[in-house]
């Protein structure tokens, strides 16, 4: 066995253990190994090492700042704990120190410079706090710029702050350190309020001033004026003259087409009444309907004004052998309805008349204008065949003296048998003539029984797109249907094919109204 001599070994000061030493007792280990032929072995005291390097061949600084590094005899290198500041490498602490032969971080470093051109990343743990430049909007402390932006690190640059508040009232400054100042004066002004004119400035505000004078001149519009707005003018409702023989539309004053008027209605009614009992069915639902500004014939197209197209090449004259009592190119009936026409033919004469949109009426333009407001009647004169003298050329007595055979009306006399001149017939209360009686009236629409329900609630219904029938309105100087009158009534419907004719069959002209129309 080896064995050293008595020596106090010393702990190791950083573990508490032997580590400084470990590599003697590599050595101590070896030679304990049993020796061939050998009892116990004593090596020589250390007192023999004492001028001899303690630590031959190590080299003790362990390149930690946390110990301080020594060669003890026998023992080797020692590390020993001190607690001193340190640097543990890690850019983004501060403040680090040694505890228990370690560096430790200290607090962590704060980037934020407070400089708003600088951006103040994360720290990096090699470089550091890192602060590049930015571009970001800044203030120089200078009320009287702004827009203002960060340069090289630099807040500069930015425009004269507009003072300008757009008050007359005031005048405007502007002071470094207060900004814009806005001194009250004692200028014109304008109030903002159209409807007062002449203000002046007084304590910062505009007040004072006159009402204005709304007049556009115009008849065809109310004006008025409203605070806050100004001056309005409103359409006049409806189509009242604005002159001679003009009438507005829209709000501006027009002249209709040489013996037209202008109409037009809102939700009026068309179809059965309620009481009357001699509907036929294709006169129901009752039902409202809308017409947009249109123009409408005064009167029946005459005979002259036929012949007329047929002397321009734009119509075929009429057959005069339909019936008695054809009117065209009869001189003395020249002022008559024209007569024995065909749908076609009236068709024709309405567009070389009207080149711009000129057509026969539609049925419900038709009834709404002999309706002329009259809600709920059955008749164009009320609710019984009883008409007063002057109501046109309908089935009288002077018919009935020729034609004893013929229903006419109980007591009635208007003094014709066939026609009468179409501007002799009364004006209803929208000034239009012969909406009923003298002849029947071809109109625009294809004739359907049910499409009356199809057209409820519409605006402008021209008609069943599908159909070979016409439809015929109005009533004329004979045939009442019966004793009753039916044929007499405002919502009364007939129907032919467009070929038809007849000595009781006219028609008259319509044209959709614009605002420019002259």
């Amino acid at each position: 066995m080896l064995r050293f001599p008595d020596h106090p070994t010393r702990p190791d000061a950083r573990r508490g253990g032997l580590r400084a030493a470990a590599p003697l007792l590599a050595v101590a280990l070896a030679l304990s190994a049993p020796l061939q032929g050998c009892d116990d072995v004593e090596l020589p005291p250390p007192e023999r090492f004492q001028d001899k390097n303690p630590c031959p061949g190590l080299a003790c600084d362990d390149n930690n700042p946390c110990t301080t590094d020594t060669c003890e005899t026998f023992v080797g290198c020692v590390h020993t704990d001190v607690d001193l500041t340190c640097d543990d490498g890690d850019a983004c602490t501060q403040g680090d120190a040694c505890k228990s032969g370690v560096c430790g971080p200290g607090a962590t470093v704060s980037c934020a410079d407070g400089d708003v051109c600088t951006d103040d990343p994360a720290c990096d743990k090699t470089q550091g706090c890192v602060h590049p430049h930015n571009t970001v909007p800044c203030d120089d402390g200078d009320a009287c710029t702004t827009g203002e932006a960060c340069t090289q690190g630099v807040c500069a640059g930015g425009t004269p702050a507009a003072c300008d508040d757009k008050d007359p009232c005031t005048d405007d400054s502007c002071d470094k350190a207060k900004g814009c100042q806005h001194t009250p004066n004692t200028a014109p002004c304008d109030d903002g309020d159209p409807c007062t004119s002449g203000e002046a400035c007084a304590a910062g505000a505009c007040t004072g001033g006159s009402p204005t004078v709304c007049d556009d001149g115009n008849a065809c519009t109310d004006d008025s004026c409203t605070e806050g707005k100004g001056c309005a003018a409103t359409a006049v409702p409806g189509h009242g003259a604005c002159g001679s023989d003009k009438q507005c539309l829209a709000g501006v004053c027009v002249a209709p087409p040489t013996g037209m008027r202008l109409l037009s209605a809102t939700g009026a009614n068309m179809g059965c009444v309620n009481g009357d009992t001699s509907c036929n069915s294709d006169e129901s639902p009752l039902h409202a309907v809308t017409l947009s500004p249109f123009f409408l014939d005064v009167a029946e197209v005459s005979a002259a004004d036929f012949a007329a197209c047929v002397s321009a090449g734009g119509c075929t004259a009429p057959d005069t052998t339909c019936a008695a009592n054809a009117t065209y190119g009869v001189s003395s009936l020249a002022s008559h309805p024209v007569n024995c026409v065909t749908w076609t033919q009236a068709t024709a004469y309405c567009a070389w008349k009207l080149p711009t949109g000129g057509r026969l009426p539609t049925e419900a333009e038709f009834e709404i204008s002999a309706r002329a407001g009259k809600v709920g009647q059955i008749f164009p004169w009320g609710a019984s065949l009883s008409p007063p003298a002057g109501s046109g050329n309908l089935p009288d007595a002077t018919a009935e003296a020729a034609f004893p055979a013929w229903d006419t009306i109980p007591g009635y006399t208007d003094g014709a048998v066939y026609t009468a001149p179409a501007s002799a017939e009364p004006l209803n209360a929208w000034g239009i003539r012969g909406l009923h009686g003298n002849v029947w009236e071809w109109v625009h629409d294809r004739y359907s029984p049910t499409y009356y329900a199809a057209s409820a609630g519409s605006t402008d219904p021209m008609g069943p797109t599908t159909g070979v029938q016409r439809v015929l309105r109005g009533s004329g100087f004979f045939w009442m249907e019966n004793a009753a009158g039916k044929a007499l009534r405002l919502s009364h419907r007939l129907n032919f094919a467009p070929s038809h004719r007849n000595n009781d069959l006219g028609f008259r002209c319509a044209q959709p109204a614009k605002s420019d129309a002259k």
